[in-house]
């Protein structure tokens, strides 16, 4: 069962996840990840830290230098890279130390076609969406050529819950997501895209966000609530 915890209530929680472009000089990758959790929004686009336990707020950069809203946010523990996916520019972003945001070459995703929920897990970024599909992006090439063109690998095209976040448990490194209009929270298999009922949450909406912290809570972001789960 879920518990709330109170958030200061920003305009809308577009993403977040633990632990014109912007200019073509590669920012440094971060050294640690630089904040328990962190959502990106607003345009020009702005980066956030989240205290998870208060649901408080500080600003980390004021404007990330794209115009839309980055989501499907996820720090990368290999490279140490913050990537997610502008919903504007229709585009894969790689976001480093100074939180400034860069499109990334990626073929292979359906075009014309946005994506709000993603993650990274083992030098790979994850994107889902209802009735397309589901895809993994190897980011390895970035590590020898940071203008790469990488590849997306579609999962399944059977994508058949309504998510708006999904996020990896850091102890046994699966994927969760909890359906907006059912509630029940789902594990996702990232080889075939099958996805096994775990329960029901006992509560519908919205949610913008999901995260983990280091002790396998899970966090979701519902009507300017926390929500927080064992």
């Amino acid at each position: 069962m879920f518990r709330n915890i109170a958030v200061s209530p920003l305009k809308s929680l577009t993403t977040l996840l633990c632990c014109g472009l912007a200019s073509s000089a590669y920012a440094a990758p971060f050294s640690s990840c630089p904040s328990k959790a962190f959502l990106f929004q607003g345009n020009p686009v702005a980066a956030y830290g989240i205290n998870l336990a208060t649901g408080n707020y500080t600003i980390l950069q004021s404007d990330a230098g794209v115009a839309g809203n980055i989501n499907g946010l996820g720090f990368n523990d290999t490279d140490r890279y913050i990537y997610g996916y502008n919903t504007t520019l229709k585009q894969v972003m790689q976001i480093g130390s100074d939180f400034k945001a860069r499109a990334i070459n990626v073929n292979g995703l359906p075009s014309n076609t946005t994506f709000y929920v993603g993650d990274t897990y083992n030098h790979f970024y994850y994107l889902y969406r209802k009735g397309t599909g589901f895809y993994r992006i190897d980011l390895s090439p970035l590590d020898n050529d940071p203008n790469a063109i990488l590849t997306a690998e579609t999962i399944t095209t059977s994508a058949s819950i309504t998510l708006t976040d999904f996020a990896f448990h850091p102890n046994n490194n699966h994927l969760y997501g909890v359906d907006n209009r059912t509630g029940i929270l789902y594990e996702f298999d990232t080889n075939n895209g099958s996805a096994r009922e775990m329960g029901d949450t006992g509560v519908t909406g919205t949610f913008g966000a999901a995260y983990f912290d280091v002790d396998g809570y899970l966090y979701l972001s519902v009507s300017y609530t926390h929500l927080r789960a064992h």
